[in-house]
């Protein structure tokens, strides 16, 4: 939800976006994708030369399962693991991106006044 409310706020405001997908996964627009898997350390790197900034959105879903304790394994590992990774990846570039922001289990719960 929160990816495609960036990628539509972005696109109104004339911005090119690129949007990094997991195996398995097919966005809306199917064109502007980065295949990446953080498991198998795998990325379609040269897609990513001279991005301005990288938004990461890190990890599995929270509301997915129940946490039992492997799955609280998973959620840890999809955010550390992925996230070293994709640095790992970017700081390979000849021109990485300036500005890397990255995020993970963002809610946002209303206005709830007294």
């Amino acid at each position: 939800m929160v990816g495609r409310a960036l990628k539509q706020a972005f696109l109104r405001e004339g911005h090119e976006v690129w949007c990094f997908v997991r195996p398995g996964t097919r966005i809306d627009g199917g064109e502007n994708q980065i295949f990446w898997d953080y498991a198998a350390q795998k990325i379609e790197l040269e897609k990513c030369e001279k991005f301005d900034a990288v938004i990461h959105l890190a990890g599995v879903n929270i509301a997915d399962q129940r946490w039992s304790t492997e799955y609280k394994e998973i959620i840890l590992e999809s955010r550390v693991l992925g996230t070293r990774f994709l640095c790992q990846s970017l700081s390979q570039l000849k021109y990485p991106p300036k500005v890397l922001i990255s995020a993970s289990a963002v809610g946002f719960y209303g206005n709830h006044s007294p």
